[in-house]
């Protein structure tokens, strides 16, 4: 399967690549990975009370059937101190921002 490629730029964002007059594809996880990271997955309840506040990408809307979600929590770090805690987080968030891979 192809997806549009999604490259880092030497700004250190994220953009889309265009090819001509079509957008670049990409093939294997070179995509699917920083979109996993940096899509906003919906917060639980017990993380964010207010459901307002709780974000999340809506094209999971399309996806609740699959019991599943694009995106992770990594957002949830966005203004925390780095500590060994956060660190920790951190990690547990990317990793379950991949969590389709090993359903997939």
């Amino acid at each position: 399967m192809q997806d549009i490629l999604i490259k880092q730029e030497d700004s250190g964002l994220y953009d889309i690549q265009v090819e001509g007059s079509d957008f670049a594809s990409a093939e294997g996880f070179e995509s699917a990975i920083p979109v996993s990271y940096f899509t906003d997955s919906r917060a639980p309840e017990v993380q964010v009370q207010e459901a307002k506040n709780r974000r999340g990408w809506v094209g999971n809307i399309l996806t609740v059937d699959l019991g599943r979600e694009l995106g992770g929590l990594l957002w949830l770090l966005d203004q925390a101190r780095i500590t060994e805690d956060t660190i920790n987080f951190a990690k547990s968030y990317a990793q379950g921002s991949l969590h389709w891979m090993n359903e997939d």
